[in-house]
């Protein structure tokens, strides 16, 4: 379904994120990936920008459908709506269906995507409810509610790989001779870490990454990773002008920041 209304009100005028349901021949973007419009602008996977079709910072879904949908030679488009986004586990699956036990799964702009993705919308998707989970999808699959929640050094175990901030991998082993420590390129003792999981004035020995232990846990390779634990969220960096045209948006009137 191709969602054709405008939206309207300052946040949502030239910035809103669409949805790519159709590839065009030779295409620059991924199915089922879903792309930011910003100031009327897409970029596309390969760094292209398009804004043909756009009138800049007040550019109007509509317009863009127009641009990108009926013409049978582009990628086709879907507004992304802004519903409620939470995570789920899934905990039990039918051998034909695309879910992995295990993995946690995004559910934004009322869709739930598996593992080939497959689009999948029904009564309740947009709220957690056990009942009207369990009833809408019980043949297929079973999900838990992830519950959103700071990744802790408590909360390691023995097998666990981890990335520091710099990309290197290491393997968790807990209780030691030495101690509690991470081996991989080179060893480091966990007490270095805060709760937090950094290393104070260290930071590229920060873990930004946390993966479960290796299917067949094997501690020898550090490259078999399991299923993605954590991610640290990288911080948003704006100068003062974006900041300030950001939260004139948000406002809907002219912010200066001044100094303290």
């Amino acid at each position: 379904m191709l969602w054709q209304f405008n939206l309207i009100g300052g946040m949502n005028m030239g910035n809103f994120k669409v949805r790519c349901v159709k590839l065009s021949k030779n295409s620059n973007f991924e199915l089922n990936k879903v792309y930011e419009v910003k100031n009327g602008t897409i970029v596309s996977d390969t760094g292209w920008k398009f804004n043909g079709w756009s009138n800049g910072v007040n550019a109007t879904y509509k317009e863009f459908s127009k641009w990108w949908n009926e013409d049978k030679h582009c990628s086709h488009f879907e507004l992304v709506e802004e519903k409620p986004s939470f995570k789920v586990r899934c905990t039990e699956f039918e051998r034909s269906c695309s879910y992995t036990t295990g993995k946690e799964y995004e559910i934004c702009g009322g869709y739930l995507i598996n593992d080939v993705g497959d689009k999948h919308s029904f009564e309740g998707v947009n709220e957690w409810n056990r009942v009207q989970w369990d009833q809408a999808i019980c043949k297929v699959a079973k999900f838990e509610l992830v519950e959103e929640k700071m990744f802790s050094k408590s909360d390691l175990k023995t097998g666990m790989r981890v990335e520091t901030r710099e990309g290197d991998l290491y393997v968790v082993y807990l209780g030691t001779e030495s101690g509690d420590i991470i081996q991989g390129t080179w060893w480091g003792f966990l007490n270095r870490y805060g709760s937090d999981l950094t290393v104070h004035r260290e930071t590229r020995l920060d873990i930004v990454k946390v993966y479960s232990k290796d299917m067949n846990n094997n501690l020898s390779d550090v490259k078999k990773l399991g299923i993605l634990l954590y991610e640290r969220i990288k911080p948003l960096t704006m100068t003062v002008s974006e900041a300030q045209a950001e939260l004139s948006k948000i406002k809907g009137k002219e912010v200066l920041i001044v100094k303290e």
